[in-house]
């Protein structure tokens, strides 16, 4: 698979208050031979886009996270895939589910970003390659790469690094 920015409007709502953020998907294509034709959009869309208490709450747990782990704050991303094939149009997303944070033992909550990162690696996706929006970070993001590779040390990077 390739992983290349793009420049286009994403199909997903984003901010409703005004602000700014970069929008582009990553769009990952199969290499010709290898597999079916499709190509697969990432998007990275600011935590809280379209719900004022998403928002309020985002931002007070990432108060008290970073606090707590001695780091800045930095901006929420939630993270959704967009897949075209000849077959149809498929997007994928999921709400937190926060009983698994302990069970699976990623020291991350499992929501969509955990489903995105998972179905990526599992998928062949260098997703080594994927970079959060600048001064941004995706929780939950190292959890799936973490399951999906069978390793706890993906987990245990700190998300501010990459």
């Amino acid at each position: 698979m390739t992983v290349t920015p793009t420049g286009s409007t994403p199909p997903v709502s984003g901010p409703t208050d005004g602000s700014s953020s970069d929008r582009s998907p990553t769009t990952l294509t199969s290499e010709p031979g290898s597999g079916p034709p499709g190509t697969v959009d990432l998007y990275w869309i600011p935590l809280g886009a379209g719900a004022n208490v998403v928002r309020v709450s985002g931002a007070m747990f990432e108060a008290i996270s970073a606090r707590l782990r001695h780091r800045n704050r930095s901006d929420l991303y939630h993270s959704a895939l967009v897949i075209d094939l000849p077959e149809g149009h498929f997007v994928i997303e999921q709400a937190p589910v926060p009983d698994l944070h302990g069970e699976l033992g990623t020291g991350e909550m499992w929501n969509s970003n955990s489903v995105v990162a998972w179905a990526l690696a599992r998928g062949g996706a260098p997703v080594e390659t994927i970079r959060f929006p600048a001064g941004g970070r995706a929780p939950g993001w190292h959890a799936g790469l973490a399951i999906a590779t069978g390793s706890l040390v993906a987990a245990a990077c700190d998300p501010s690094e990459h």
